[in-house]
């Protein structure tokens, strides 16, 4: 993966909730998954982390958000997905799907990786062998898209735990995708956390619908 195949890759998010709420907050992106395509984004975002007074619960998503308008900074580009269009919520990840009418070529789409972690140990393993850990960000840096380096840490809970391999701020990177060596996304960013003075980076691996 470099950072010359990025074009459209990342989208900013903007919220808009039936009550009046609206908010920009964290970041989206497009992922083909079986035979179709979907937005992928994080849940937390509908709380206070996303800049929102309350927490909404899964099963109030449908009847609170208006929609989700998916924004590409620094050009005058959007689309937008509504309740309708939402496939499922694992855990941290929210996926809507993409009706076709939306399809655009000048949007990257990402696949899913086939990387697996086995439970308890930071090893990545594909068809049994070990491969390297190392990972990548894609975000918003200097008014571009950018990679940020990762390195496979370990396994908290439901979270997959990467250590920084550059000194960035990732606030505001939630919902970001985290890609494996082929460019392929394992997971989306969830938070950021102090572990013994170092900051690290949680995030929410994404798995195929119906695992």
């Amino acid at each position: 993966m470099k950072t010359g195949d990025l074009s459209g890759t990342v989208f900013t998010n903007r919220i808009l909730l039936k009550d009046g709420q609206t908010a920009m907050a964290g970041l989206g992106f497009i992922m083909k998954m079986d035979t179709a395509t979907y937005f992928v984004t994080a849940k937390h975002l509908l709380g206070p982390d996303g800049g929102f007074k309350h927490k909404i619960k899964e099963e109030d998503i449908a009847q609170t958000l208006v929609a989700w308008q998916a924004i590409v900074p620094f050009r005058a580009d959007s689309f937008a997905v509504s309740t309708g269009n939402i496939a499922a919520a694992q855990g941290d990840v929210l996926l809507f799907r993409i009706p076709a009418a939306l399809g655009n070529p000048a949007y990257k789409t990402f696949r899913l990786s086939k990387l697996m972690i086995p439970e308890q140990t930071n090893k990545v393993l594909v068809n049994g062998m070990d491969i390297s850990n190392d990972f990548y960000l894609v975000a918003y840096a200097s008014g571009k898209e950018a990679l940020f380096p990762l390195q496979l840490a370990g396994k908290y809970e439901d979270y997959y735990v990467f250590r920084k391999k550059k000194n960035v701020d990732y606030h505001g990177f939630s919902g970001g995708p985290v890609l494996d060596a082929k460019g392929n996304v394992f997971a989306i960013v969830s938070a950021g956390f102090d572990n013994n003075g170092e900051e690290q980076v949680a995030a929410t691996k994404i798995r195929p619908l119906g695992q």
